[in-house]
């Protein structure tokens, strides 16, 4: 099972205790990752990511791995693909063009790649699953629950044999 333990972006503090809501949980058995939110972020880059694993593995027992979002922009048309469940529309401004899947924006695709944050947490959720890799993994994601309605719509886009992978705990 393919667990992310956290989600943290680049530009907040560390804090200790920021994983006291694992304590109950038994992960030693898990793949644990953490997701740093470092897409769209300037030069400020105060998370400890050496501290954060510390005291993830002091929580679990086991060191977790650490992916950033920015690089789930190499898989953006491959996610893209992966959207079965609601037609894929796109939508030209004076900005440029859009990509969207029913009411949700997918990202500017012209005049430059910019993937929404939404996207990237479904390339996300894709790449736990084990999809760029002709992979299925369980997929557990323990994640605060101001994230729920999102991570749900994610969940609605895919395929329905994806959707039978995904878990969540929502604190």
């Amino acid at each position: 099972m393919f667990a992310e333990i956290g989600h943290f972006y680049i530009d907040q503090e560390f804090k200790p205790g920021c994983f006291d809501y694992l304590k109950n949980l038994k992960l030693s058995n898990y793949y644990c990752s953490i997701f740093i939110d470092d897409y769209n972020v300037g030069s400020n880059h105060a998370l400890d990511i050496p501290a954060l694993i510390l005291e993830a593995k002091n929580v679990i027992g086991v060191e977790p791995d650490v992916f950033y979002e920015s690089k789930m922009v190499d898989f953006f048309w491959r996610a893209v693909g992966a959207i079965t469940e609601v037609p894929i529309k796109t939508e030209t401004t004076d900005l440029g063009v859009f990509l969207s899947a029913g009411k949700r924006r997918l990202g500017q695709i012209y005049p430059i790649l910019q993937p929404t944050c939404f996207m990237l947490s479904l390339t996300w959720t894709l790449f736990r699953l084990g999809f760029f890799k002709w992979e299925r993994n369980n997929v557990l994601t323990i994640i605060d629950k101001k994230y729920k309605k999102m991570e749900l719509e994610i969940c609605n886009l895919l395929p329905k044999s994806f959707q039978s992978h995904l878990y969540y705990r929502f604190f």
